[in-house]
């Protein structure tokens, strides 16, 4: 599990494919680079591991669901400064060891997260931070409107 955990985050932060032209994240504020992303679903794919969905959910938890993950992951995310660019950052603790917890962390420039992806939508668009399950997403390019209309 925890090797789908860090694949889904290395798909998430290379991506392949893009659809979704990115704002100038250089003249944003940290504060508006977090609000754009939070409250949006992003799809992205990559032909070697193919969909990948992640929620930003205002509150600062991530949900990733995808090929690379059988299960929906809840993660941490936040935005950092960076001199001339914006990081977005997902954290998600693993394991504790004597009393320290060991937490996995990825971090991409906003720019390029946005970039690699192949579609945006504001809302939970499939409901992963309400725990459900789109089901099988398989290794061909989707849409989210694909994705949602293949809902059970």
């Amino acid at each position: 599990m925890r090797s789908a955990i860090a694949a889904a985050l290395l798909l998430l932060t290379i991506g392949a494919a893009q659809a979704v032209e990115p704002p100038n994240f250089k003249k944003m504020s940290i504060d508006d680079t977090q609000a754009y992303f939070a409250g949006k679903t992003f799809l992205h794919y990559d032909r070697r591991f193919g969909n990948d969905v992640i929620y930003f959910n205002k509150n600062g938890k991530a949900y990733l669901y995808g090929s690379s993950a059988g299960a929906v992951v809840k993660v941490n995310w936040s935005v950092f400064a960076e001199p001339g660019k914006s990081l977005v950052c997902f954290n998600r603790p693993d394991v504790k060891v004597k009393g320290a917890v060991i937490t996995t962390r990825a971090c991409t420039e906003a720019r390029d997260f946005v970039k690699h992806a192949v579609d945006a939508a504001p809302g939970d668009v499939l409901g992963i931070s309400k725990g459900r399950t789109p089901g099988f997403l398989d290794a061909r390019k989707s849409t989210l409107a694909k994705l949602k209309a293949g809902l059970r």
